[in-house]
């Protein structure tokens, strides 16, 4: 059950009049458990509320790993959308691209001299629809030149990830967001690219205000939109970091069908 004690007075006629139009929710650490699955209590819940609320996935992922997921859910047509790579892409969800935005090839080039020297082990490149190993792309100035590069993610310790955030160079910063889906990642968008920023555009589009949305998430990567939606719901298991800015806080985890729960509660 929600705590309503918890809940600012300026969202409670919200909840109540389920004006909502429209639900923002991340995937891994929300909507699917620890096994990367959808649970039938969940599905059911989204399958009762999908035709008169949009649920709009914004994911770090890419399309072709949500789409899925989408499938199960029964939003996989073009009424539908989706926000991937941290917002650097928004789908239809029938696979038109409405907006993306890579990296700048110039900066690209520092990160990939800086993949090899932060001492991370591991680097992930995200094109649209590929994932490559940064340490091992041959001819990076023409790689990089020839692809459109979403996203760049180091994986390591959770220590070497704070202390590489600390002491970035100062070019990449200025070239780059830099964000986090979950512990012992580091990920660098477009200056500018977060899932608000593409969230807002396609909100505007659809005609539906900001209050008007429900955001559900769990990591520092949806931390802007849980603070940018009339109502923000942090996952059980998210950081005190994330808990701290949510209007709401689940009781259950993504483990315990959280995302079922809070949806049956709030709009059912």
């Amino acid at each position: 059950m929600v705590n309503i004690d918890k809940v600012e007075q300026k969202h409670f006629n919200t909840m109540k009049n389920s004006n909502i139009k429209a639900v923002i929710v991340d995937l891994d650490g929300t909507l699917l458990n620890n096994r990367k699955k959808i649970t039938p209590y969940t599905e059911q819940t989204i399958r009762e509320i999908k035709d008169s609320v949009r649920i709009i996935p914004a994911s770090a992922r890419q399309f072709v790993r949500i789409e899925p997921y989408e499938k199960q859910l029964g939003i996989d047509n073009k009424d539908n959308y989706t926000i991937c790579l941290n917002g650097a892409v928004v789908m239809r969800n029938d696979g038109e691209i409405l907006f993306s935005q890579e990296i700048a090839d110039e900066t690209l080039l520092l990160l990939d001299s800086y993949m090899h020297t932060s001492g991370i082990e591991e680097w992930i490149v995200y094109t649209f629809d590929r994932k490559l190993d940064g340490l091992n792309i041959t001819l990076p100035e023409q790689f990089y030149r020839e692809n459109r590069v979403y996203k760049i993610v180091g994986i390591s310790s959770e220590e070497k990830i704070q202390s590489a955030r600390q002491s970035l160079p100062d070019d990449i910063r200025k070239g780059t967001e830099i964000t986090s889906s979950e512990a012992g990642r580091i990920e660098f968008s477009a200056r500018g690219i977060r899932k608000t920023g593409s969230l807002e555009m396609l909100l505007n589009t659809l005609n539906i205000k900001a209050e008007e949305i429900a955001a559900i998430g769990d990591g520092e990567n949806d931390l802007d939109m849980i603070c940018y939606a009339g109502i923000g719901i942090a996952m059980a298991n998210a950081p005190e970091t994330v808990k701290k800015e949510a209007d709401l806080v689940t009781e259950y985890t993504n483990d315990e069908d959280g995302v079922g729960y809070i949806l049956k509660e709030l709009l059912l």
